[in-house]
């Protein structure tokens, strides 16, 4: 599906996100999401990240990564996030992991489709 964009977005972006509307629509017979908790929801990510960790890499590197990376939060103070705060900060992590999952999504692009020899 191609989104009509009169803004300048990268194309990457543009990309990643005709695909997710793709993958929305082909859920489109699903409730969707509007009615769901953020809990479950926040389920929701963990199974696909889970997904997506299982497809990458072997468990138990998953989990030693796992563990360092919570350590490093902890130490950072993100679990100590007043109750008030942990809204406003929680959608400004998942703005990053949308990011970081349009990155992983083009930069493995060129593995999938070869390019056409000029």
């Amino acid at each position: 599906m191609k989104i009509d964009v009169d803004v300048n977005m990268r194309p990457a972006l543009i990309n990643f996100a005709e695909n997710v509307e793709t993958t929305l629509r082909k859920n489109d017979h699903k409730s969707g999401w509007k009615h769901e908790s953020v809990n479950y929801l926040d389920s929701k990510l963990i199974e696909e990240v889970c997904e997506f960790l299982l497809i990458t890499y072997n468990p138990m590197e998953i989990i030693q990564s796992v563990a360092g990376y919570l350590a490093k939060a902890s130490n950072e103070g993100l679990d100590k996030i007043p109750r008030d705060k942990r809204l406003e900060e929680k959608r400004k992590e998942i703005l990053d992991v949308g990011a970081v999952a349009m990155m992983i999504f083009d930069n493995t692009n060129d593995d999938i489709i070869p390019k056409v020899d000029e």
